[in-house]
């Protein structure tokens, strides 16, 4: 438990300008670390006590679920030409997978839920030197004086995606526990806690996980209050969202910016250049159609795809500063051209067990106390907010907002009892 606490705690504090992509480099070494310290222990409890149950193991739900999927990709081994690109990407996403695996075995639902609350610390930190760059008045990181503002909100996450993207479970979680009845102390500072996260969130001007945000939020509206109330909550949230935009200059000038260039230049600016990252991908998808380029491999076939669809005559966003993607700003396109349609299906396969696990879990704690309707209602909520930003981003490859949410996945699977 304390490698999971120091997981939850440190490594979205952590940050050095000292190397290359030294704001996300830290927090993947300090995440896989302590989780591979964290299966050590786990094993060896479970070696020390009653053993292990091998065949009980690979009949759990998340090891049906996933277990096809982690074949699929390790087959890049086999039939990717791009190994010093795959391995690296293969280890983490083979750690990511064995989170879900051991923690959802390994630890109980009560310790899930408390590492996930323990989430809002780092967030409101966070949130807080978010708030202080957006108003300049202090800046943990130098920026290049031509850096557009909105880039530099970023904390210690290092950028404004990663930031508002690690936000969004804090700020569901704080609304799920404000439909608790609570004490009126206890009450203020969440909604106080609450607040700055959604601060934090809206100075980074990131819209897609505004959308994301905002979803959760009313799915958590929906759940937790009468109709009636949801109608009235949606509505002053609507009316909130429209004071910020006037009370904020730099959100008001950056919508309205998208508006008149959405206008003047097309569907493209509304979504900054992405586009591009998905045509690789498609491109990508065709000419690898059953095992993909490799997993992890995508930032070494987008020079190829891009040049070949230039010569098909695609067009390409213009006003692109940044010639060269390493991800497609889209895992599910991503996933496409790094895995093929194999694994594709054995995707959609992970998710469809995951979607039927989570189900039966809503179900049975709909039937327990109000305690445990909030707890379904996160669980419900965060994997919408998830499923909202991986259609333009890639969360999932990112450490600081990846391993919440391998928590919150592997909570879906945890046992309800004692640990085992």
């Amino acid at each position: 438990m304390v490698c999971m606490w120091l997981l939850v705690l440190v490594p979205p504090l952590v940050y050095t300008n000292s190397i290359r992509d030294g704001f996300r480099l830290p927090k993947l070494v300090l995440c896989e670390s302590l989780t591979l310290l964290s299966f050590l222990l786990l094993l060896v409890s479970a070696c020390s006590s009653n053993g292990i149950d091998w065949h009980k193991a690979v009949r759990r739900p998340a090891f049906v679920a996933f277990a096809p999927l982690t074949g699929v990709v390790a087959l890049g081994l086999l039939t990717s030409t791009h190994q010093l690109h795959l391995r690296p990407a293969l280890f983490s996403f083979v750690i990511g997978i064995a989170a879900i695996l051991i923690w959802s075995a390994g630890f109980d639902f009560a310790t899930h839920r408390k590492l996930l609350l323990a989430t809002v610390v780092p967030g409101v930190i966070l949130a807080v030197v978010a708030i202080l760059q957006f108003h300049e008045i202090y800046t943990p990181i130098r920026f290049d004086p031509n850096l557009a503002a909105r880039l530099k909100i970023t904390s210690f996450a290092g950028n404004p995606f990663d930031l508002s993207a690690f936000l969004v479970l804090p700020a569901l979680i704080l609304q799920v526990q404000l439909g608790l009845s609570l004490a009126p102390r206890v009450r203020a500072a969440l909604t106080a806690a609450l607040g700055l996260c959604l601060y934090g969130i809206v100075a980074t001007q990131t819209i897609t996980v505004f959308i994301a945000v905002g979803a959760g939020s009313v799915f958590v509206w929906a759940r937790v209050l009468p109709r009636k109330r949801v109608v009235a909550v949606s509505a002053a949230g609507a009316v909130l969202v429209a004071v910020m935009m006037v009370a904020l200059p730099p959100l008001r000038a950056r919508l309205v910016q998208k508006a008149e260039k959405v206008k003047t230049i097309g569907i493209d600016e509304l979504f900054t250049g992405r586009l591009d990252g998905w045509k690789t991908a498609l491109w990508m998808v065709e000419q690898n159609p059953v095992f993909g380029v490799g997993h992890g491999a995508y930032r070494a076939e987008f020079g190829n795809a891009k040049v070949a669809l230039f010569h098909q005559g695609e067009r390409f966003y213009l006003s692109q500063t940044q010639v060269f993607f390493a991800n497609a700003h889209d895992d599910y396109l991503e996933a496409a051209a790094e895995w093929g349609l194999l694994g594709v299906a054995a995707a959609a396969w992970a998710v469809w067990n995951l979607a039927k696990t989570l189900r039966r879990r809503v179900e049975h704690f709909d039937a327990g106390k109000a305690g445990q309707r909030a707890d379904a209602t996160l669980l419900m909520a965060g994997v919408l907010a998830l499923a909202i930003m991986m259609l333009t981003n890639f969360p999932l490859r990112i450490a600081l907002v990846a391993y919440p949410y391998l928590m919150l996945i592997s909570a879906v699977y945890a046992h309800a009892g004692d640990p085992a």
